[in-house]
């Protein structure tokens, strides 16, 4: 069963349980990071993220933890996925009862560079990187979502899986 849960924290809470978060050895895990001045994309290192990180998101297969920060709120904190591991308080799950759930995944921006061992897009004024493993047997770097629609085909959630 997907579990969905929710929590609005204080930045103090907010950090204490991100550091907190923890995953199997086996599994890798991703996480966007934005910040007013830079917006990154790296395997989840707690150390990475600070209280500048205005929204995020921690991904991997077994679930996908994002939050961002509201003035008067606090950072917003929800979690979906198939193991809980996301130390967040308020189930929400039975939302997810009458939405269908469909994978799909997306091509990012660039080609790889094997030489540079970079992503190029001539799209795109700066060199791109992103966390894969062995990226030379690859051009492209994928995003692999999962998306929970209503009856109407309307996403209602969006949750990120892995980069592959």
């Amino acid at each position: 069963m997907t579990i969905l849960k929710r929590e609005d924290l204080t930045q103090e809470k907010w950090l204490e349980k991100l550091h907190q978060l923890n995953f199997s050895a086996e599994e890798s895990a991703w996480m966007i990071v934005e910040k007013p001045w830079e917006c990154y994309l790296d395997y989840f290192s707690p150390t990475l993220i600070t209280a500048e990180s205005y929204r995020g998101r921690i991904f991997s297969t077994s679930g996908e933890w994002k939050w961002r920060f509201l003035p008067g709120i606090g950072y917003r904190c929800v979690f979906l996925g198939e193991t809980d591991w996301s130390l967040l308080s308020q189930d929400d799950s039975n939302q997810l009862i009458s939405l269908e759930s469909k994978r799909k995944e997306i091509v990012l921006w660039g080609e790889y560079h094997k030489k540079e061992e970079i992503w190029i897009e001539s799209k795109i004024p700066r060199r791109l990187k992103y966390p894969v493993s062995n990226p030379d047997r690859r051009s492209r770097v994928v995003l692999a979502v999962e998306e929970w629609q209503n009856s109407d085909g309307k996403t209602t959630f969006v949750r990120y899986r892995e980069i592959k």
